[in-house]
């Protein structure tokens, strides 16, 4: 969650956050105090096997306490379906919970910390907790963290936690050999780097299951409006992570691309009652995300032989999330990428169009995603192929899509034709309503920035 004084909207708040506040938690810091330190080394897991945590049970039930009251929650979020304020939140894992001033906050479960992390913000600073519950053994024989994630927006710390981190922040400020790490954003402790410098490669910093992880909320009006609580479980689809990731675009073992490769859903790893209760709050724009099946949602990347999924122009369709996208080049390749999927929040009646390309999203000053109401499978809309639902759209015909920009009444109309190998996407805005133009007569005008070619 971003500040409120930044923006008005569930939308806005959200917008900038990429899904790599978890790799930027783990990372070393740099500058000041003792000098830049060198990497720490990556020692082996002493939390318990994930197999032994769970049995023959279901895998996610990770959690036995609750993080929140279920009651104190006022919308619970999760980025990675569709959300329409960017194409970043389309291919976003991040999740979180708003909640009112000084919510207090628990480990659910027992927690082994890997980084505490102190953001300087304009107005505020916050924390950020980095840690693991469960390990899983690498062919290499190393165990390693099998499910991992952060909390970030703390607003307070925990004692015993700030303790340390005060008196590690001590010892950097004194130029002495020190945990922490600083920047320009901020701070951050790192529990591998304690680990090389006391020697002790065993050493653990361990929050027990129920016990306080400090509070959230925003502090007089000023700051987070909630916690984040991104989540990811590297033992997904024996391993491979989400089956609908595609690797060698959006996923990957290392870089970026990690948030969405293993991406979880955070509130399905309670028990069924605290499950249920979080679940029921997630919300996106004010509206209830309703599926039974999906309550976080899923992206698919690449529906095969369907228009459903992310594309790119070629200018960036040979680039990946697999590599290190600073700042500047992210959003350059978010500006080239056209998402065709369900709607973020009733992703069984409606779909929705999001891109940055001005020609296609483009309604005065600003640029918005589109969304539009599915056609019934048997409907006359179907045979004259209007509003079909993207995954099942087939190759050939040129498709009409009628629907709105998000939140608006301004009627957009697209022509859209994938080609019969399924690896190239004709998309066309135009100004008239093309359900009128049967399919048989319909055509590309091929001008202006409303005609875009797409690949994947």
């Amino acid at each position: 969650m971003t500040h409120p004084r930044a923006a008005q909207t569930t939308s806005s708040r959200l917008r900038r956050l990429a899904p790599f506040l978890l790799l930027s938690l783990l990372s070393p810091g740099c500058g000041g105090g003792g000098g830049e330190p060198p990497p720490p080394v990556v020692h082996q897991s002493q939390a318990p096997s994930c197999a032994d945590l769970v049995g023959d049970g279901d895998p996610r039930l990770l959690f036995s306490h609750r993080l929140i009251d279920p009651e104190a929650v006022s919308a619970a979020v999760v980025l990675g379906d569709m959300d329409p304020s960017s194409p970043q939140e389309t291919l976003n894992f991040e999740q979180g919970m708003y909640v009112p001033v000084n919510t207090p906050l628990s480990a659910p479960t027992d927690i082994y910390v890997e980084a505490i992390v102190r953001s300087d913000h304009a107005d505020v600073s916050d924390w950020g907790i980095a840690y693991h519950v469960c390990s899983v053994l690498g062919e290499d024989g190393v165990r390693r963290p099998g499910v991992h994630g952060n909390f970030a927006h703390v607003t307070t710390l925990p004692p015993t936690l700030q303790a340390l981190f005060d008196a590690e922040l001590a010892a950097f400020e004194g130029g002495l050999t020190s945990a922490v790490a600083c920047s320009s954003g901020g701070c951050d402790l790192n529990l591998n780097r304690m680990r090389d410098n006391l020697g002790d490669p065993d050493y653990v910093l361990v929050v027990a299951a129920g016990a306080s992880l400090g509070t959230a909320g925003p502090i007089d009006g000023v700051g987070p409006a909630g916690v984040d609580t991104n989540l990811l479980d590297r033992r997904m689809n024996d391993g491979a992570g989400n089956a609908y990731i595609n690797p060698n675009r959006l996923g990957a073992e290392e870089g970026h691309g990690v948030g969405w490769r293993y991406g979880a859903c955070f509130y399905e790893y309670f028990p069924a009652e605290t499950r249920d209760a979080y679940l029921a709050k997630i919300r996106v724009l004010d509206e209830p995300r309703v599926s039974a099946t999906t309550p976080c949602g899923t992206l698919d990347v690449d529906v095969a032989n369907s228009p459903a999924g992310v594309w790119a122009t070629s200018t960036i369709a040979d680039q990946s999330m697999s590599a290190d996208f600073d700042g500047a080049a992210l959003d350059q390749y978010l500006g080239q990428v056209v998402v065709l999927a369900d709607h973020y929040a009733r992703p069984d009646t409606h779909m929705m169009i999001s891109t940055s390309l001005p020609g296609l999203a483009q309604l005065g000053e600003a640029v918005y995603a589109m969304e539009f109401e599915k056609s019934a499978a048997d409907s006359v809309d179907a045979e004259d192929y209007v509003n079909l639902d993207f995954a099942q759209a087939e190759a050939g015909p040129i498709h009409c899509y009628a629907g709105t920009r998000v939140g608006a009444v301004e009627a957009v109309y697209y022509l859209l034709q994938l080609a019969p190998d399924g690896d190239a996407l004709t998309i066309e805005r135009v100004e008239t309503d093309c359900r009128a133009t049967p399919a048989a007569e319909r055509a590309f005008s091929e001008a202006g920035d409303g005609y875009v070619q797409l690949t994947r």
